[in-house]
């Protein structure tokens, strides 16, 4: 059976896959801002699961394997699936001096609405800790949102937003 350690190298071996954890007998793997891979014991072999999202949905894909070549046969819709996640755009992506636009309404944390085809130019980014969300400042106005309140329009940024450049 494949170790812990050889599954990590593989995925982390896929497009976008920097960073890992483990935590007692699995791991995650991921890119800069997401976690994509859960590996978990399973009987006699390993369970790999990859949340990603399809429009507004999230769906687990899963699959089950015992031998690190079993993993190589499947690499190509493993990496399809890397390459996917990490290419999407999120708050933590956003570049300074970038232009992006609005692709469907939103209402931020303090009442402010972003309508469908606006265009902000991004100048940046501030994490408040004590209040769990993000203050995007663009050169037009400044977007406020909150963790808990806008979980799920942070979790699918890349449907409310895309670079315009």
């Amino acid at each position: 059976m494949a170790t812990l350690r050889e599954i990590t190298g593989f995925f982390r071996s896929l497009p976008g896959m920097k960073d890992d954890s483990a935590s007692g007998a699995g791991a995650v793997i991921g890119c800069n801002d997401r976690w994509v891979f859960e590996v978990q014991p399973d009987g006699a072999g390993w369970a790999v699961a990859a949340k990603v999202w399809q429009g507004d949905a999230r769906v687990t894909v899963a699959w089950r394997f015992g031998e690190l070549a079993e993993l190589e046969a499947a690499r190509t819709t493993f990496a399809e699936v890397a390459a996917a996640e990490s290419a999407r755009l999120s708050i933590h992506r956003l570049k300074r001096g970038k232009r992006y636009r609005v692709l469907r309404p939103f209402t931020d944390y303090y009442g402010n609405n972003a309508e469908p085809g606006v265009v902000l130019h991004f100048r940046e980014l501030h994490y408040l800790p004590h209040d769990g969300g993000y203050t995007a400042e663009f050169a037009e106005r400044s977007l406020y949102f909150q963790e808990e309140v806008q979980a799920q329009l942070l979790a699918t940024f890349d449907a409310y937003f895309v670079l315009a450049d």
